[in-house]
């Protein structure tokens, strides 16, 4: 019991330089412990640095209902179909966890196999607290108000828990399976650290509404010099 919480001692004392380094890089900038991008008066000042640009007909060839409609009139999303949204983005859409690192399946096929009879209390606690602590993560994105219009490859606020969630992969890797399920997970394997590449190198990637943001990084690497975005100005 004294090893085990020694074990968490050090861990917390092994995080404490990264937080207080936050801690000292944020307020004297934020004026809190809150990072800019949770700031609106920031994120507006700022303007996201680029934007993309897309061509807009011309003014005769819209429809007479869209040119005589205000802007109180136009259709607003309810606060649940927003949240549904923000949730299915940062999970399955164009910033999705899964559909970025679909490898994070088989860490969630480990963590089931851990609640097997055989493996160990203290074990099945830690796989419980991994899940609780991703869960809380997630749940924080999807409710808190967020400017879901910053540059971002896949959903930032999972670094934190994706690779601790990868870990419990190895109780999936430690059992036999088909060659046929092996060749599944190679396959998942490979596509995630091919977009962890392509992540690495633009990590800020500005993608068009609903787009794979992995399809637009790869664009800004094969084609630097596309006019596909513009700095924005303040008014």
């Amino acid at each position: 019991a004294w090893a085990r919480a020694g074990g968490v001692l050090l861990y917390i004392l092994g995080a404490l330089p990264p937080l207080l380094l936050h801690v000292v890089l944020c307020v004297p900038v934020t004026g809190d412990a809150l990072p800019a991008f949770m700031h609106s008066r920031m994120v507006d000042e700022s303007a996201v640095g680029r934007r993309v640009v897309t061509a807009a007909p011309p003014l005769t060839t819209r429809p007479a209902a869209i040119e005589t409609m205000d802007d109180e009139d136009m259709p607003r999303p309810s606060a649940l179909a927003g949240i549904a949204s923000k949730a299915f983005d940062g999970m399955l859409g164009g910033h999705g966890a899964l559909t970025h690192f679909p490898i994070l399946l088989i860490a969630f096929a480990g963590i089931a196999l851990v609640f097997r009879r055989h493996w160990p209390v203290a074990t099945k606690l830690l796989a419980i607290i991994t899940v609780v602590a991703g869960a809380s993560v997630f749940a924080a994105y999807v409710f808190l108000p967020t400017d879901e219009q910053q540059p971002m490859f896949a959903v930032r606020w999972f670094i934190v828990f994706q690779p601790l969630l990868l870990f419990w992969g190895g109780a999936w890797l430690r059992n036999s399976h088909r060659p046929a399920v092996w060749a599944i997970a190679v396959v998942l394997l490979v596509w995630s650290a091919g977009i962890s590449l392509i992540g690495a190198a633009d990590p800020f990637v500005r993608s068009r509404p609903g787009e794979f943001s992995a399809r637009a990084g790869l664009r800004a690497l094969m084609h630097p010099g596309a006019a596909s975005v513009t700095p924005t100005s303040n008014p």
